[in-house]
């Protein structure tokens, strides 16, 4: 198995001793991913699959060895910690930008800053917005917890993310290859209309150059005209 090196699924792996099957992450050879949760959240990545590859739990030093590759010989460990759970279940059926959904897009960095400047340790914070969809680049409520009255209480603001229907980056990126086309079209028929311009001028001069030498090589071989003597 190898997996990029941006990808650490290992730090949403639970941490709860009693739930041993979900305390490091899962190889899910059959779709390609490595999968981790804890319970209350789940992350899942893409890995690429190499032959011999088996469903199995991944400990520290296999994440290390797919990610950075064989650094020396490693020890074998025990990687049976039960079964781990069908998390295609949690899967949403919904996706970005589907009909009737509202997707928002929020900057991770600002809101773990929001969250240790209201002192939640990491553990919690309540997004609180209008659902309409006119009101979707509004500000966001971020308090520590729901019960939070901002007139009183500490709360913060997050300023949600412009984003684009991928749909519509396909159609833009669409239309500016047809630009790009004819442009080129368009660039092609100047090219051969001034190639056919030079061309022609080319041949007109030297059909002038030809007719030049014919009437000098005329010019040569005629015979003088006798001056009559007074």
């Amino acid at each position: 198995m190898k997996l990029s090196p941006i990808y650490r699924p290992e730090l949403c792996a639970s941490a709860d001793p009693n739930r041993r099957n979900i305390s490091m992450p899962y190889l899910d050879v059959e779709r390609g991913k490595v999968v981790a949760t804890s319970g209350h959240h789940l992350v899942v990545v893409p890995a690429i699959v190499e032959l011999g590859d088996k469903a199995t739990h991944l400990l520290p030093v296999d994440l290390d060895l797919a990610r950075h590759g064989p650094k020396a010989e490693v020890e074998q460990h025990d990687r049976n910690a039960g079964v781990f759970p069908d998390w295609t279940m949690l899967i949403p059926k919904s996706k970005p930008f589907g009909p009737g959904l509202i997707s928002i897009g929020l900057n991770a960095e600002y809101l773990l800053q929001i969250a240790r400047a209201l002192g939640t340790n990491h553990t919690q914070v309540v997004i609180t917005f209008d659902p309409a969809p006119e009101q979707a680049m509004d500000p966001l409520l971020v308090t520590a917890h729901e019960t939070t009255d901002p007139t009183t209480d500490a709360f913060g603001i997050l300023m949600p993310l412009r984003l684009t229907d991928p749909s519509e980056h396909a159609k833009e990126d669409a239309r500016r290859q047809v630009s790009r086309d004819l442009d080129a079209i368009e660039e092609s028929a100047e090219q051969a209309s001034r190639r056919a311009y030079l061309e022609a001028k080319h041949r007109a001069a030297l059909e002038v150059a030809a007719s030049a030498e014919v009437e000098l090589e005329q010019m040569a071989t005629a015979t003088p005209t006798e001056v009559p003597r007074g």
